[in-house]
């Protein structure tokens, strides 16, 4: 399952990526589909060792922002507070990315629509 549970302050946060997150960061981005979101989030890939500029932290906090609000709607919490998160929890911040990177649709080769119908057996 693409969900995860981090604390944030005193209180705990689940984290979950899918749909709902995405269209969570498509209107907070005003963008409408999920390639033009991966292009928005491919500007987050930085060297290790490189410091992230301002705007790449703020991409990666709403991201994770928007897997918390996917599952609680409600939450007080806001792109500040993740931030804060982010920076002092590195190695949870880089289970997060690797948990929506996994929420993503992966093509399945046995599906292909090119294949002839023959060929299906």
């Amino acid at each position: 399952m693409n969900t995860q549970t981090i604390t944030i302050g005193t209180k705990k946060y689940e984290v979950k990526f899918g749909i709902k997150s995405n269209i969570i960061l498509g209107k907070l981005w005003k963008l409408k589909k999920l390639s033009e979101i991966g292009v928005k989030l491919s500007s987050i890939n930085f060297a290790e060792g490189e410091e992230p500029t301002m705007d790449q932290q703020l991409i990666l906090a709403e991201l994770v922002l928007s897997g918390i609000l996917s599952k609680q709607p409600r939450a007080t919490v806001d792109a500040d507070d993740v931030y804060n998160f982010i920076t002092t929890n590195v190695a949870a911040t880089g289970e997060l990315m690797e948990l929506y990177t996994q929420s993503l649709p992966q093509e399945n080769a046995s599906s292909s629509k090119n294949v002839n119908p023959d060929q299906r057996k």
